[in-house]
């Protein structure tokens, strides 16, 4: 058996769409829509991915937590956003289901093959120290602001893989993990294996229209982590491929407006290499 468990930080993407009237908060909204974003547009993005591979469970393995980015947008374009936090932060290591959860995540069959995905916006995920390390054979982070902790995760993971972004890269945050897949090039993606000298490999991206690429990271990340999930095997060439599946997906996402969800399916990937 297969699986997907996504974790991190929780919270909902506010879009209000209308006009700006003047200095100060003088918006006024004509429609509001409300969808998950970071580890939830990551985790939503893993279900439709996986929708028609029935061999891989997907799990949420948090909740929504009390917090919103309210964006207010006029002509596609945010003029400002800000940070919403009901009822204070609640931590989402403690709402991960009980004991239950935990066990489920503790335990694992040799058999089987299981991904973590982190999500990690510092929005609550890391308040307090890992209760323990989570056996998987793969484990995947996207971490904005390197904060996950990435040690203490990776200890009881086969395969570690960083996905960051632009400016995010760092080399000492880098040597926990064993790979680094490095996007926001443009027109390329590098992937660097961390303990092995010499240039990275280089992915090419081909163009693509651009609405919105809200979101598109999370669903990189996705579909990243489900086409390794899918191929059973965490080697060089299949994460060359999995990159390219990836940014299949994202470039999907990008063609929608707000935090969007893939129609990209794994039924599309390309042969896995052994």
């Amino acid at each position: 058996m297969k699986s997907i468990w996504v974790a991190g930080d929780f919270f909902h993407d506010e879009y209000n769409i209308g006009s700006y009237r003047g200095k100060g908060p003088r918006f006024n909204v004509e429609k509001t829509i409300i969808r998950p974003g970071g580890a939830g547009n990551t985790a939503l993005n893993v279900a439709a991915i996986c929708s028609n591979t029935p061999d891989i469970r997907c799990h949420r393995a948090g909740s929504s937590q009390p917090k919103v980015l309210r964006r207010w947008v006029e002509n596609g374009s945010t003029v400002f956003e800000s940070w919403v936090i009901h009822d204070g932060v609640t931590n989402p290591w403690h709402k991960w289901g009980g004991d239950a959860t935990w066990n489920a995540l503790a335990k694992k069959d040799p058999e089987d093959f299981r991904t973590l995905i982190v999500s990690d916006y510092d929005k609550g995920f890391n308040d307090e120290p890992v209760r323990l390390e989570l056996p998987c054979d793969l484990l995947v982070v996207d971490s904005r602001y390197r904060t996950a902790p990435a040690f203490h995760l990776g200890m009881a993971a086969r395969t570690r893989i960083w996905r960051c972004t632009g400016k995010e890269y760092d080399e000492e945050y880098a040597k926990d993990f064993d790979f680094v897949v490095h996007t926001s090039h443009e027109g390329h993606i590098k992937i660097i294996e961390v303990d092995q000298p010499g240039p990275p490999v280089v992915v090419l991206v081909p163009p693509a229209i651009v609405i919105d690429p809200c979101g598109a990271g999370d669903t990189f990340t996705a579909a990243f982590s489900a086409w390794l999930t899918n191929s059973g095997n965490v080697c060089w060439d299949n994460i060359v491929l999995a990159a390219q599946f990836a940014v299949t997906a994202a470039q999907d996402v990008c063609k929608k407006p707000y935090t969007a969800v893939t129609d990209v399916k794994l039924e599309t990937e390309c042969t896995s290499q052994t």
